[in-house]
């Protein structure tokens, strides 16, 4: 009973769904910072008084290389690195030489129900902003001062772990109800069919011992009478191992003289 326990819960484990590749932390992905990635695009730095930390508003780029509206839009963090640079770091994605980069700008595009058939695609909190002009400089600057100073601020990478996050537990509820309903199906089944053949046991017992009263033999009688004849052998056997053991010594004794 115990094993067959044990091998159904084996059999649900085995058929319970593993975990579907969740987003990979960003580490997975060739990143860049605003510094890194003028320098990749051949652009001169122009700021001196930047740093970038955890504090700051998180400025998500896609760009490829000899993209003209990237390099505007590059140029125009670069040239208010100093000033505003405290509220926002960059990290920025080049697609054009990087499969994996260019898989996640889908994938980022596909959750934000945006067009990302173009670059620059950049993301600041809540706000996409496909493409780059120049008179969409004061509205970026507004995008990073407002998702700075909010109390609840947006990652759309953390988000998009939550979605997936919250599919997987979904996907496993939606296949373990049917594997849990089955097991539970089979263990009763299997619980009962013990019982019945227990009970068939005990019922064929029961018909013996019937037939053994109706013949006047109890169990134990009968054990005691096979008892007895086992001896009765044992007794009639002994001498003939006498006999035998006589003769080898008559024939010993014979040979002497």
């Amino acid at each position: 009973m115990k094993k067959l326990i044990c091998l159904l819960v084996a059999m649900v484990i085995a058929i319970m769904p593993l975990s579907a590749k969740a987003l990979e932390d960003l580490s997975y992905y060739n990143t860049n910072d605003l510094a890194g990635t003028l320098n990749a695009e051949g652009l001169d730095i122009q700021f001196s008084n930047y740093s970038e930390n955890d504090k700051q508003v998180t400025v998500y780029l896609f760009w490829r290389y000899g993209c003209h509206y990237c390099e505007g839009f590059l140029n125009y963090l670069n040239s208010i690195a100093d000033k505003q640079g405290q509220y926002f770091k960059l990290v920025s994605f080049e697609v054009s030489e990087d499969s994996n980069n260019s898989a996640l700008l889908d994938e980022v595009g596909e959750f934000l129900d945006a067009d990302t058939s173009g670059v620059p695609f950049a993301i600041i909190g809540k706000t996409v902003v496909p493409g780059y002009d120049e008179e969409w400089n004061d509205s970026i600057l507004n995008a990073i001062m407002t998702e700075y100073e909010s109390t609840n601020r947006y990652d759309v990478f953390q988000e998009m772990k939550k979605a997936q996050d919250e599919e997987l537990r979904k996907n496993r509820l939606n296949t373990l109800e049917p594997v849990l309903y089955n097991f539970i199906i089979i263990a009763i089944a299997t619980i009962v069919i013990i019982l019945y053949i227990r009970k068939q046991n005990n019922n064929i017992q029961d018909r013996l011992d019937t037939i053994y009263e109706k013949l006047g033999i109890s169990l134990e009688e009968d054990k005691t009478a096979n008892s007895k004849d086992d001896d009765e052998d044992e007794v009639e056997e002994s001498p003939k191992k006498n006999i035998n053991t006589k003769k080898k010594n008559t024939t010993k004794k014979n040979k002497s003289k």
